[in-house]
């Protein structure tokens, strides 16, 4: 599991850490609950169900998130396209549905069964599920690296901007910082300082 490997490279950079590596899906109450405590979480999943359930987190209990992705466009398995991304999310700051990187729609999506899901892609009523896109440890080792500048800037305010997403198109090979707004009703709003008096959307 990633998580051991994540573990062991750790201490051998210094062997005295004290680490629990908790090798479980991140969409249950009991791992929640372990995340609770953190300060700082960094978010490097690949799918919207995840993403949304560490959303909550970070709003309800006030911890940032730290959340890297890649969005792969491919053609014949060759890549089109596309967008290394790493977004810092945090209570006073604009969510991941307020951006547009959750759609509850995929999240829907991806709770189908593997056949419905696959009939459904078919028929043309999944969108944006693509099960052929090339893996590519290059781009995913940058977005580590943008998720890593964020983290220093959250701490140290090395890049004295206000952009909370910065983001390579794959295309252009061009950096970009964002900046986005909060949606009135959004999940952000709705949860800020919740805590415990609401559940997470977990079993």
């Amino acid at each position: 599991p990633k998580v051991q490997i994540v573990k062991s490279n750790i201490e051998k950079i210094n062997p005295k850490s004290i680490i629990e590596a908790v090798d479980d899906n991140v969409v249950s109450q009991k791992v929640l609950q372990k995340l609770k405590n953190c300060d700082v979480i960094f978010s490097c999943t690949d799918n919207h169900t995840s993403r949304s359930v560490l959303n909550e987190l970070c709003y309800q209990y006030f911890i940032p998130v730290i959340d890297v992705g890649v969005g792969i466009d491919s053609d014949n398995e060759k890549i089109s396209g596309g967008t290394i991304r790493s977004m810092l999310v945090a209570p006073s700051l604009p969510c991941m549905y307020c951006t547009g990187i959750i759609n509850s729609e995929q999240i829907l999506n991806e709770s189908l069964p593997p056949d419905e899901r696959k009939s459904r892609q078919e028929e043309g009523y999944v969108q944006g599920m693509q099960d052929d896109v090339p893996s590519v440890i290059t781009f995913t080792t940058m977005a580590a690296t943008f998720g890593l500048t964020m983290f220093k800037d959250l701490y140290f305010n090395i890049l004295n901007s206000k952009s909370t997403i910065i983001t390579l198109d794959l295309h252009s090979f061009t950096i970009n910082k964002l900046t986005a707004s909060q949606g009135p009703e959004c999940v952000c709003k709705l949860r800020l300082a919740k805590g415990d008096y609401i559940p997470l959307s977990a079993p």
